[in-house]
């Protein structure tokens, strides 16, 4: 949909941590070092965790932040993979209480996994899940080896779900090693037993338990016993979307009519090769306000090119999604999205349909493979939603908001890509049909991301068209605001795109000058 627009942010996506004078080591899990093994301790500590081998980050996270929030799938059947947490020792337990506590998503019930593990000498303290051979299940668990073995271990987990698990103890005094699911006591058993200076601190794997196989998010070491209301299980998240990095609405183009405005604001307009394209009001929305644009096989090949494709790096987070709507007049085979690289083709990723009989067919070539899926077959004179995924592992292909398909390909992505086409060229074919709401993005959507529901509200708003000057910005953006706008344009018509300068008003709108 034509979705109200975000020019720019006016920071950046804090994590809402609970960082604090008992929090001694954390990790969130959204970045990674180029090498793809090494973790930030956002808690400031300089307790950084270096993997044994390559991770790599996804967008499933408890959160649901959808491209802001990520975490580490971890494999065992590529090895052993765990993280260790560097300067150990100074860890101080000296208060003999800790909390461990953090987020998983087992993918397999059939394994003891090890989610975050302190080794002090000969002593053990843990959390994690154990495989109950009798239920063929598996367990939360919270453990302690002092003089013997403690261990507080709750009800069966399902698997493929998001779950907070907090090994909690308070000290000798206190006494109790208490278990925690979701924020809620589970089970208890009292140790009464002081603590010892950690030796080796680990999460992911090895150790007692094994190897995680899934997903694990946001890992705390505290020492202190925390309250229940303190743990991550309860933080809040509220965060925009990530933007586009390539769209185009069609609603603005230059004099000549062969150059279309990327509404991202990226610098990456599309031109297309014809004497010009035409533009039309029959779009999903059925508003005049909105336009689409019409690709026509027969004249002369006419597909649009990106601008500087050079500077659309893919690599950040491996990640991908492409979308668009379309409503084709002849179902040939041809192409509506592709982004390639390098002059031998090493990397290939195309949305299109195939065999002249409009089914779609989303691909990716990388690593020397093709990956394809087949969906639905598509009519004449109809308006569809279509967009093509991948989120470092697997790839998926949606038709009018609904999964039409996936394919496990587990390639690396680009830093930089040769060109991106709209309508045609490349593997398939050029297009014959009306394209609207052309997006490129670097993190792969899910399907209550995509712009498939057609409610339109207008992204930009001329100020000019409803009287106001630049010397009014004031009742300019507030006109964006009522009307559902992000951005408003005072503009010189003269321009070629009446944009010069984005002004940041707050958090929500922005304004735009030219003169």
């Amino acid at each position: 949909m034509k979705s109200k627009m975000i020019v720019g942010f006016l920071g950046i996506l804090m994590f809402s941590s609970l960082v604090g004078a008992a929090t001694v080591a954390q990790f969130n899990f959204d970045s990674l070092s180029a090498d793809r093994k090494t973790v930030t301790d956002i808690s400031g500590n300089s307790h950084n965790a270096i993997f044994n081998r390559e991770v790599y980050l996804y967008t499933d996270d408890p959160f649901r932040l959808r491209g802001l929030n990520y975490s580490p799938r971890l494999n065992p059947s590529l090895g052993t993979t765990m993280a260790y947490l560097a300067n150990p020792g100074t860890i101080n337990l000296s208060g003999n209480q800790f909390t461990l506590e953090g987020w998983i998503k087992p993918t397999s019930g059939t394994s003891s996994q090890t989610l975050l593990q302190i080794i002090a000498g000969s002593y053990n303290y843990f959390v994690g899940l154990i495989y109950d051979s009798q239920t063929m299940s598996i367990k939360p668990t919270a453990r302690m080896y002092v003089d013997q073995w403690y261990r507080a271990t709750g009800d069966a987990l399902p698997v493929n779900e998001w779950t907070h698990l907090a090994a909690v103890y308070n000290g000798p005094v206190g006494g109790y090693l208490r278990l925690y699911v979701n924020g809620v006591e589970a089970a208890n058993i009292y140790v009464g037993k002081s603590l010892a200076t950690p030796t080796s601190v680990f999460f992911g794997g090895g150790g007692n338990l094994g190897q995680v196989d899934g997903y694990i998010d946001d890992l705390r070491i505290s020492n202190s016993a925390l309250a229940p209301s303190e743990f991550g299980y309860h933080q809040s998240f509220t965060a925009p979307v990530p933007p586009a990095i390539a769209k185009f609405n069609f609603d603005t183009r230059s004099p000549n009519l062969k150059r279309f405005l990327d509404v991202s604001y990226n610098n990456h307009d599309a031109v297309f090769t014809y004497d010009y394209a035409h533009t039309s009001t029959d779009d999903p929305y059925n508003k005049d306000s909105s336009r689409s644009v019409y690709v026509n096989e027969y004249e002369s090949g006419i597909l649009a090119f990106l601008d500087n494709p050079s500077t659309i790096n893919l690599n950040v987070r491996n990640q991908f999604t492409m979308e668009c709507w379309f409503k084709p007049e002849h179902l040939y085979s041809s192409t509506l999205i592709q982004a390639y690289q390098g002059s031998g083709g090493a990397f290939n990723a195309v949305l299109g349909m195939m065999q002249n009989t409009g089914l779609v067919q989303a691909r990716l070539y990388a690593g020397g493979e093709w990956f394809s899926i087949d969906g639905s077959c598509l009519a004449v004179g109809t308006w569809y939603h279509l967009a093509f995924t991948y989120d470092g592992g697997t790839l998926h292909l949606y038709v009018n908001g609904q999964e039409n398909g996936s394919v496990f390909a587990g390639k690396a992505l680009p830093t930089s890509l040769s060109y991106v086409v709209i309508g045609g060229g490349g593997n398939y074919g050029n297009s014959d049909g009306w394209f609207d709401d052309v997006a490129i993005y670097d993190w792969a959507k899910e399907a209550g991301d995509l712009e498939n529901v057609p409610s339109f509200t207008p992204e930009t708003v001329y100020a000019d068209e409803y009287g106001f000057t630049a010397d009014d910005a004031t009742n300019a953006l507030q006109k964006a605001i009522d009307s559902g706008a992000r951005t408003v344009i005072v503009r010189n018509k003269n321009s070629p795109w009446y944009v010069a300068k984005t002004i940041a008003i707050n958090n929500r709108s922005y304004l735009t000058l030219n003169f």
